[in-house]
Order: C-alpha cells, then sequence, then structure tokens
C-alpha cells in the first residue's frame, strides 16, 4: 500500500528588509489535498501542526537573515541531530560547535557568498541567505505522512525562481508533541 501524504499549501508573506519575519508573517492554511486526488478543509489539529511548522521555518528563516544560526538549538532534537543538507548528518553538539564557529561549512554554506565562492573555486555559488534575500513571499507546500509525525516542506520561491533547485527542502519530526527540523532547506 503507498503512504499517503497530506499536501497542504502555505503563503507566508515577508517584511520587506527581511530582518524580522515574525510579527509581518501571515499564513494562510485553508486546505489540502491527497496524493491522488481530494481536497478537503483543515482540522483545527491538521492547522495546528501545519503552522508550529511554519512558525520554526520563520525562526530560522529570521536567523539565517539576521546571521545567527543559534536559533536552531531551539528546534533541533538533542538526540536525533540535524541533516545540515542532503549528506552532511550532525549532532545536536556538533552542530552547536560549527554555529559557535564563522568558518564552519554550516556558516559559510547558509550565510557567507563570499567565502562559500572561494572554498568551491565556484562563481556561481551562493548562499541560502542570499538565495531567501529579498523575498516578500514565499510558497510552501507541507507534506505529512498519515500518522503526522514527519513532515517535508517545499520551498517555493516567488522572486529569484531560478534559484529554487539550490534549497532542499527542510524535514521535521515530531517527538513526544514536540516538533524538530531534521534536514535543514
Amino acid at each position: 500500500m503507498k503512504n499517503k501524504f497530506m499536501k497542504i499549501y502555505c503563503y507566508y508573506s515577508c517584511c520587506a528588509a527581511l530582518v524580522f519575519i515574525v510579527g509581518c508573517a501571515q499564513t494562510h492554511v485553508s486546505s489540502y489535498s491527497f496524493t491522488g486526488g481530494g481536497s478537503q478543509h483543515l482540522t483545527a489539529e491538521q492547522s495546528e501542526e501545519a503552522e508550529s511548522i511554519i512558525k520554526i521555518l520563520e525562526k530560522i528563516h529570521e536567523g539565517i537573515i539576521s546571521n545567527d544560526l543559534s536559533i536552531l538549538t531551539n528546534y533541533v532534537n538533542s538526540e536525533k541531530g540535524i541533516y545540515i543538507d542532503l549528506k552532511a548528518h550532525k549532532s545536536f553538539v556538533e552542530m552547536s560547535n560549527q554555529i559557535k564557529d564563522e568558518n564552519s561549512y554550516l556558516n559559510i554554506f547558509f550565510l557567507n557568498t563570499q567565502k562559500l565562492k572561494e572554498i568551491t573555486k565556484d562563481s556561481n555559488q551562493i548562499s541560502i541567505k542570499d538565495i531567501l534575500s529579498g523575498q516578500k513571499h514565499i510558497r510552501i507546500e507541507l507534506y505529512f505522512n498519515e500518522k503526522n509525525d514527519e513532515c517535508e516542506a517545499k520551498i517555493i520561491l516567488q522572486k529569484k525562481k531560478d534559484l529554487d533547485y539550490r534549497l532542499n527542502n527542510p524535514y521535521f519530526i515530531k517527538i513526544n508533541k514536540k516538533w524538530y527540523i531534521y534536514r535543514l532547506m
């Protein structure tokens, strides 16, 4: 039997400067559809789950834009750790140490385009911060598993659409009724 994933479309509007998106973000979550068709309205619980994940993404977005990845420590499970990209898994301690080191892969990949270009010797590289900068709207599609304890988010840029491919789909896990990010964008 195929797994059914609940798909939720979310939109949020970012402040023009994108320095702080909390307080100016508006999330609109109104319906979902299962793969295979059919559209239904969200229950209060489903809406709450989606809003929890969007709030985590907003906080991480705020941290990236303000050059402060320490926010991640609030949203990463201390036992599971996190995938910084598709292949690089870090324990909670390793991630915390990388956050403190401005020359770490995590800081360079997310915050520093110039250093990223120098290290990779690729002038086409761009940091996640520079990809997200200038976005006034970001579309997020959420895909929940049937148990509602795992969720993958697809981030779709409304501006700089040609850079969508550079973002990983963030992945979330729910442990003891709390959502954690398990793979970064």
